[in-house]
Parts: C-alpha cells; structure tokens; sequence
C-alpha cells in the first residue's frame, strides 16, 4: 500500500465589501447540508469555512477593512486529488460556499480551481498530525472491524468471561471473522507503513540548526517583555458586552459531538522583533510536533487530532485545532503539559499572559489563557469531522487491532489483541 501522505490546505481571501453578512448567514443555514456532502469526500478528515473578522492592533486600530473567508482542511493525497474530490463531494454547494469571495473562479474547470487554491493557501506552521499515514477509508475500516470483532465477542461473552476457549484458539476465530470482513468489504487488514519518521531531528538539533537566531531570540527577549509591562497598563478589559456575547455563542457550538474545533485569531505585537522570536520559536516548536507525531501524544497530550499555526500577511497569527472533548479540559491540558509550547508562539501576540524568557509563565496563569484564548477565538460558520465519535486514543488502538488481525498470531499476539477489545 502507497504511503499516505497527510496536508494541510488554507485558503484565505477577502471578501467583497457588504458581502459577509450573506455569507455568512448561508453557511450557518446550510452547515448541515455541507457537512453531510463532505462525508462523501474520501480524501478530507477536518474541514471549516470561517470568516475573519478585522481585528484589533495594540492601538486598538482594526486591521484589515474587509472580511476574509478562511476554508481549510486537513487532507491525504496531493492538492489536485484533494480538490477533485471536493468538487464531486460538494457540488454546487462548493460556489455558492466562495459567494463573494474575491477572485473565486468556480467549480467548473477543475485547473482554475485547483489553481485558486493553491495560490490563495497560505503555508502551514508547526504542523502536528495525531495518526498521520492513515487515511480516511483506513481509519473508517478500522472503526469497522473493531465493532464487528467486539460484537463477536459479546456474542460469546458469559457476563464479562468469554466461554470455554482459550486466547489463542479465541483470537483465531475473531481473525477469520476480520478476514471475512476484510474480503466482502475492502478493507484493510495488517500492517501499513504510515511514512512516519522514526527519527525526527530534536530540539537541541533544531536550535543548533539556527543557533544565532534563536540566541539573538532569547537574548533581546527581556528588553521587549519589560516594553510589554509598560504597555500592559493600555490592556483592554476583555469583559465588554460584545465580547461576552461572542464568547457565549462559541459556546452554544461547542460539545454538539465528542470532538470540538478551535479557530483563534490575534495580532503580533508591533516591531520587527516579534515575527523574527515567532519564527525561531516555531522552528523549535515544530521538533515538538515531530515527536509528538510518533506516538500520537503532543506533548503528553492526547485529544488533538490536526493543529497547526498560519501567519497571515497583514501581522496576524491565525490557529486551528480539531480535539476531543470539551474546551475546557482542553485548554486545561494545555496549561499542565504543553504550556512551554504556547507560550514560545503566542507570547509574540498582543495581550498573552505575562511571559518571561519566551517561556516561562504566559499560559501557566490559566485564569488569565483562558481569558485571553476566548477573546481572540472566532466562531466558526461551519465545521466539519470525518469520524466525529472517534477519539485520537479510538484511531490509534483500532489501528492496533488491524495490524494483530492480519497478521500470524501466537499466545502473546493473540492476549495483546484481547486486551485490546
């Protein structure tokens, strides 16, 4: 089997004038319809249209005059795929979808298309994949034959004991059931090679890789902190009516399944100092999403499926998420294991929690992350998963089980597969 190999794609583009509030109004109204079109699409594991408001500087000055549309997906394959299999997976919808969206050339050529996109993608940032190498079909077949095996075995299940037969002879028949399974249906059954990097360069490795920047990064980093603190005193309050507003509708969208989507938006901090410290940082940050890659774990966290960092050309820092569970223990996550890697990128945008070195504190003031992240969160007009009932956790242990029932069983195998089920 041909390795899969896992993209990120981020269009972003103005929306004419006027046109945003339609826009927005037909995705909100026709969310339903595009995410059930989307479950004909073998190629997309999340996928959101959000319009990006302007939004504040540190003066309080809106940048950007226009709304942008921002369409983004987490994919397998090559772009050209990709976008061929939205088109036939959307239809119509996909036009109506980029309804005043500037420069969109509809649906009807399929080069123009491809080419739009391609040109309106902004590049991708420490880019973390919880289960890369497995696709869509994969990870739906999996879910398939772990259901049909556990079905088997509560079938033969005595209360919590299975009857009179010992593992291997057990494992046996649950391995012929998954190769029935396999043949009838067209799954896949046994290992795969996922394409993953066993040997994914570290942090140090990283850093000696740009050691003068990252130095010069660390160096100049409590001169511009101590500016920070002057300015702190200008912070906004983040408890306006409209800001309470937008952070209770985020909220009514939130937990409609067992997974959530983050869209967060923010300025960089005015200087040439912040977007030269947010590169290196990211640089170094994205050794954490090698590795994290590798065992499906981002830094000791496991609810996130795809994240990623993308700049936007007008000094904004735009972040997507797709997770499991609520935003709350998210972000809780986030503040006990992986609160160094936040604090690295957002430290470099306006109002972040009071950071010391680029590293220390920031999001360890959970209070005030959490604050600080509702505020600059944007709704998200639609949202979309390929497996909402799925847990990072769920899609790495159906993988498990695949891989034990296509291959030659023994007494261990055959009790690792069972203590799987």
């Amino acid at each position: 089997m041909t390795v899969v190999r896992h993209q990120a794609l981020t269009v972003v583009a103005p929306v004419a004038l006027g046109q945003e509030v339609q826009l927005d109004a037909w995705l909100r109204e026709n969310k339903r319809a595009l995410q059930r079109a989307l479950s004909r699409s073998s190629t997309t594991h999340f996928a959101r249209w959000v319009l990006l408001p302007p939004t504040p500087d540190e003066e309080g000055r809106p940048i950007g005059e226009q709304h942008l549309m921002a369409f983004e997906t987490n994919f397998d394959g090559e772009l050209q795929e990709h976008v061929a299999d939205l088109r036939v997976a959307l239809g119509s919808m996909l036009d109506s979808s980029f309804a005043g969206v500037e420069g969109y050339p509809g649906s009807e050529k399929l080069a123009d298309l491809a080419q739009y996109f391609r040109d309106r993608s902004l590049r991708t940032a420490a880019y973390y994949i919880a289960h890369g190498g497995l696709s869509v079909p994969v990870i739906h077949g999996d879910a398939t034959l772990r259901r049909a095996v556990e079905a088997r075995l509560g079938e033969l299940s005595q209360g919590a004991k299975v009857k009179d037969q010992n593992p291997l002879e057990l494992a046996h028949e649950l391995q012929r059931l998954a190769l029935g399974l396999a043949t009838n249906e067209g799954l896949t059954l046994g290992p795969i090679d996922r394409g993953l990097n066993l040997n994914p360069p570290g942090i140090l490795t990283r850093v000696f890789w740009r050691p003068f920047g990252v130095l010069l990064a660390f160096v100049l980093a409590p001169f511009f902190e101590f500016r920070d603190e002057l300015k702190r005193k200008q912070q906004p309050s983040f408890e306006t009516p409209e800001l309470r507003a937008k952070r209770d509708g985020i909220g009514l969208e939130e937990d409609r399944v067992d997974q959530n989507g983050l869209t967060h938006l923010v300025a960089l901090k005015p200087g040439w100092y912040r977007p030269f410290a947010l590169k290196m940082m990211v640089h170094i940050v994205t050794a954490l999403a090698d590795a994290g890659a590798l065992t499906g774990r981002l830094g000791g966290i496991q609810t996130i499926h795809f994240a990623r960092w993308v700049a936007l050309p007008d000094r904004r820092l735009l972040f997507f998420s797709n997770y499991d569970g609520s935003w709350e223990a998210y972000l809780g996550e986030f503040v006990d294991k992986a609160s160094l890697g936040l604090t690295m990128i957002w430290t470099n945008t306006i109002w972040y929690p009071k950071t010391r070195l680029l590293l220390f504190k920031g999001a360890k003031d959970e209070e005030a992350f959490k604050t600080w992240t509702r505020a600059n969160q944007v709704p998200t007009q639609v949202w979309y998963s390929a497996y909402p009932t799925l847990s990072v956790g769920d899609v790495l242990k159906n993988a498990q089980i695949r891989e034990l029932l296509g291959c030659k069983l023994d007494k261990p195998a055959a009790e690792r597969l069972l203590a799987l089920l």
